[in-house]
């Protein structure tokens, strides 16, 4: 069985207009960096990523400075694939600005994606110590310990991120997902619905949810769920259409 667990990355986000009205006195370079960062983030969210990481590289050009923007940077380099770039961005974010709490969760994401666990949790760790607030780095945390299986410390940590923000959807399907490996379905069940709840185009939430629901033995159901799955994109969803659902169409 495949399981689908969400981890987070965290931009920072764009300088509004009056914040760019606020550093009017600063030198016309910064402020032309700040312009052409607002610029890369527009092409990041248009997942123009080769544009983005110009825009940011320039941006730090004529702002060396920039904290923010070797962050950015970072994170869009990692949705590239160029994980040690990403993490060396953050290094330079970090040495700039050591109190940037998100790229300390940003740069333990890639150490957890390249096998560093052991770096990667004392990252996440720094970036809570920074901003108790960070439920998408509890939920990250979360996730790493499900994986190595410290059960009690994942559901420790993916508790804490719904406590912090109720209305995250990521947080309830990798709870819900430590919730079957600890044979709690009902309960598992219980936070996919409220996943999908949160998100009805949750097509993460729905495949695992018809997993939880074909270990209770609630087929019907179960491939109702990877009907919905695949329908949003979920292409794996068909290998269990096709594996377990047909005795059913078939009746």
């Amino acid at each position: 069985m495949r399981w689908l667990l969400n981890i987070s990355i965290l931009l920072v986000s764009s300088i509004s207009v009056a914040q760019i009205t606020e550093l009017k006195t600063l030198p016309d370079s910064i402020q032309e960096a700040y312009t052409i960062y607002n610029s890369g983030i527009d092409s990041y969210h248009q997942n123009e990523f080769d544009s983005a990481i110009v825009r940011f590289s320039r941006a730090i050009d004529l702002y060396p400075e920039f904290a923010e923007a070797y962050n950015n940077r970072g994170i869009t380099k990692k949705r590239t694939g160029d994980y040690f770039g990403a993490i060396r961005d953050y290094d330079f974010a970090i040495q700039l600005d050591s109190t940037i709490s998100i790229a300390y969760n940003n740069k333990a994401t890639s150490e957890r994606i390249m096998g560093d666990l052991q770096k990667a949790e004392e990252n996440y760790k720094k970036a809570v110590y920074l901003d108790s607030t960070l439920f998408k780095t509890y939920n990250n945390m979360g996730a790493m310990k499900t994986e190595i299986q410290d059960y009690t410390g994942a559901m420790a940590d993916l508790t804490k991120s719904i406590e912090i923000n109720s209305l995250y959807e990521y947080a309830y399907n990798n709870r819900g997902y430590l919730y079957v490996k600890l044979k709690q379905y009902e309960l598992a069940i219980a936070d996919f619905d409220r996943a999908i709840e949160l998100n009805l185009d949750y097509g993460e939430a729905y495949e695992n949810r018809g997993i939880a629901r074909e270990l209770v033995g609630d087929m019907e159901k179960a491939c109702i769920d990877w009907e919905k799955a695949a329908e949003l994109g979920m292409d794996f969803s068909y290998v269990y259409l096709s594996n377990d659902c047909q005795e059913i169409e078939s009746e």
